[in-house]
């Protein structure tokens, strides 16, 4: 048993104090900005769920899990689409434990997940929209870096054609979701497809890339052209169960690997299917979770932007974050004399240990060199970051003395190395916005810019070490022994609804809030404060798939 985490004076200190309360004025009204926040969530959610009048009712992933379902951590690929413009968008994507959602028969526990993809229909013929293909190449991004099978349920009219431009030519456009299907088929990552509408044009071939395909009867239907420019382009007259029906695919081209019936029996047949997949390998063993010593429900009233910026208000608040979060509300915080601004240390969330770091004002250079360190220690162990982001807009450059200029050159060059170090963190990695989201300290704290495919931890480590005398070969094969040729970590990035992200905070930018991150996919989704700690909890069992370096729960 590792010993139990200590808490730091500070925070001790801090926690329920009279002073605390009174540092952290506003409260109220902070607690009331939340609740509206949440009321304007509530009413997202209740528009995508019915399709936001202009998509049905997503009732076949609703079958698929059923059985009460656990819903998508974050629902990792958000659902919502806030933009009016836009019907639905494309993909709705959830993750669901397979066991819960009795994707088959057998329940292999909670650590046998899958994830799936469905595709709307729309005014616009059930095509796809450029923040559809943004889904996509998302989901199928976490289904690589966690190694988590994904369910296709295919009712595709393709690519919505009056918006071809931004959907087809580039590299991250549509033609790279065949890209990954072929490459997660390479890295035996399971992709299964239910055709139960049609798949027309590039939507034919999603099914026909996967493992294993499974086609109902009479409304199942894969073609490249429909019968409609059958007939414009030869003159022929032809159904479409004819030209692509489940019977020919099933009984002639072999394009389907299994025929059904009726809706039922296709979903009976993938829980079959989903029943044969290998079982993911069991997850590292966790500490008996101890709940917080206060509640969830005050976290509502703790946003940081929503705190006063006077005095240390926001930093107390960060702290009261961290209690409410944390298993025991039990903080090792790391090096807490030395710099005010980052809050680092180790802690457990419902069991697991992991890193924690917190920003709650402008970094300076003492924080930059804390965060490097703390990122170099987190990435020895083994250990997921787990990061609270308030940032805020970057000032001006100094003008005048030589001091001055050397003092701004030193920030710079502590931000750059925690900045190479964050970018290539070589594990799994959470960020939640709890309140702004603004200048270069913001990448500082999140990874969402980076790309999981490939973290060169190593070439992060030896520009610290080595910064003029690197040698390329033995960087590389340092690179290469210290991941076992296996550079993939997954990244989450979450935010409250008060968060807001913009480059410049007074802007008058309209919609630079949460829910238009989420809906641009800026950000994986927005949640509920009293809800952060289970959805950290899940993300993290989402992360054990990560088919890196192994994530250690053994104490620091």
């Amino acid at each position: 048993q590792p010993p139990a985490l200590r808490t730091t004076r500070p925070l001790r200190a801090l926690l329920g104090s009279p002073l605390a309360k009174l540092q952290l004025g506003g409260l109220a009204e902070a607690a009331a900005e939340m609740r509206r926040l949440q009321a304007a969530l509530d009413a997202l959610e209740a528009e995508a769920s019915a399709g936001g009048g202009r998509a049905r009712p997503p009732a076949p992933l609703q079958r698929q899990q059923e059985g009460g379902a656990e819903a998508a951590p974050a629902d990792a690929v958000s659902t919502r689409q806030v933009l009016r413009d836009q019907p639905a968008g494309g993909p709705r994507h959830a993750y669901g434990h397979r066991a819960s959602c009795r994707l088959h028969h057998r329940p292999f526990g909670a650590s046998a997940i899958a994830c799936a993809s469905l595709q709307p229909t729309t005014r616009q013929a059930r095509t796809l929209y450029p923040i559809g293909v943004k889904k996509m190449l998302r989901l199928q991004e976490l289904s690589g870096t966690c190694r988590i099978p994904i369910v296709y349920l295919v009712d595709s009219g393709g690519a919505f054609l009056p918006l071809q431009s931004e959907i087809f030519p580039d590299a991250q456009h549509g033609g790279r979701t065949f890209f990954n299907e072929a490459t997660l088929n390479a890295r035996g990552v399971a992709q299964l497809a239910l055709v139960l509408g049609s798949s027309t044009a590039g939507g034919a071939y999603v099914p026909t890339m996967c493992d294993q395909v499974v086609m109902v009867d009479r409304i199942g239907h894969v073609f490249l052209g429909g019968p409609p420019l059958v007939q414009a382009a030869l003159g022929e007259v032809v159904s479409a169960d004819e030209l692509g029906g489940a019977a020919l695919h099933s009984h002639t081209s072999g394009c389907s690997d299994h025929f059904a019936g009726d809706e039922a029996e296709g979903f009976r047949l993938m829980r079959e299917i989903a029943g044969t997949l290998p079982r993911p390998p069991p997850p590292p063993p966790a500490e008996p979770p101890t709940d917080p010593m206060f509640p969830s429900a005050e976290l509502a009233s703790l946003g940081l932007n929503l705190l006063p910026r006077e005095g240390e208000a926001r930093r107390i608040g960060l702290l009261n974050i961290l209690a409410r979060l944390l298993d025991s509300s039990q903080l090792l915080e790391f090096k807490p004399t030395f710099s005010h601004g980052l809050v680092c240390g180790f802690g457990r969330i419902c069991g697991r240990t992991v890193g924690l770091m917190g920003s709650w004002t402008r970094l300076g250079e003492k924080d930059a060199v804390k965060g490097a360190h703390f990122l170099e220690l987190c990435g020895h162990r083994g250990l997921p970051l787990v990061s609270l982001v308030h940032t805020e807009p970057d000032l001006p450059e100094p003008a005048g003395s030589e001091a001055l200029a050397e003092s701004a050159a030193a920030c710079l060059r502590a931000k750059a190395r925690m900045m190479a170090l964050s970018a290539a963190f070589p594990l799994p990695r959470l960020s939640l916005i709890v309140g702004d989201a603004a200048g270069c300290d913001y990448f500082l704290m999140v990874r969402r810019a980076g790309d999981p495919r490939w973290n060169s931890w190593g070439v992060a480590t030896l520009m610290a070490e080595e910064p003029l005398q690197i040698d390329a070969q033995k960087m590389v094969f340092k690179i290469l022994k210290a991941s076992g040729g296996r550079c993939m970590s997954p990244d989450f990035l979450l935010a409250w609804p008060n968060g807001r992200l913009s480059e410049r905070l007074d802007a008058a930018e309209p919609g630079a809030d949460a829910f238009k991150a989420a809906g641009q996919l800026w950000i994986d989704d927005v949640i509920r404060p009293a809800e952060t700690r289970l959805q950290l909890d899940r993300l993290l069992r989402l992360s054990l798939h990560y088919s890196g370096l192994p994530v250690h729960s053994a104490g620091p």
